[in-house]
Order: structure tokens, then C-alpha cells, then sequence
């Protein structure tokens, strides 16, 4: 299980630097309904969707394998590429 935890760290961290790496994705900026009191959460992803880096290293972290007990991970990640590819 350590070990597993390892090579997933590891992945993560090297998916990020290669993101950092690469110049700025061109994407047509959209936003999210405020439904309640999200508007502030809101917010935050929008801001998080839009940066190149984050965007890259969420579509990468889709293609890698997860653990089972990372469900808000994989939330996150499945939203954030939805939300972009929509």
C-alpha cells in the first residue's frame, strides 16, 4: 500500500512538472451557474480551470489509475475535464 502511494506521489509530481513545462492552452473562457451560496467556489474553479498548468495536470491525472479511496480526487478531476470540454 506505501508502495503504492509512492508511485501514485511520484506520478502526480512528475505530471505536474511537465505541465509547468509546456506553454499556455487556448481555451474560450465560460462560467458555472451560482446556485445558492457557490458563487465564492465558484469562483476558485473558474480560476483554477483557466490556468494551463492545472488544466493539463487534471486532463493528465485522468488517464492515470486512482485508488478507490481518492473518490474526491476523481470528482474533481472528472469535473474539472467535463467543465473544460463542455
Amino acid at each position: 500500500q506505501e508502495e503504492n502511494k509512492l508511485a501514485l506521489t511520484n506520478k502526480i509530481w512528475q505530471i505536474t512538472r511537465e505541465a509547468l513545462a509546456q506553454g499556455p492552452v487556448i481555451r474560450q473562457p465560460r462560467g458555472l451557474r451560482n446556485i445558492g451560496n457557490l458563487c465564492f467556489m465558484n469562483a476558485v474553479l473558474q480560476g483554477l480551470v483557466s490556468s494551463s498548468a492545472f488544466y493539463r495536470i487534471l486532463f493528465n491525472l485522468a488517464l492515470v489509475s486512482i485508488p478507490e479511496e481518492k473518490r474526491t480526487l476523481t470528482g474533481l478531476i472528472t469535473f474539472a475535464t467535463e467543465f473544460v470540454h463542455e
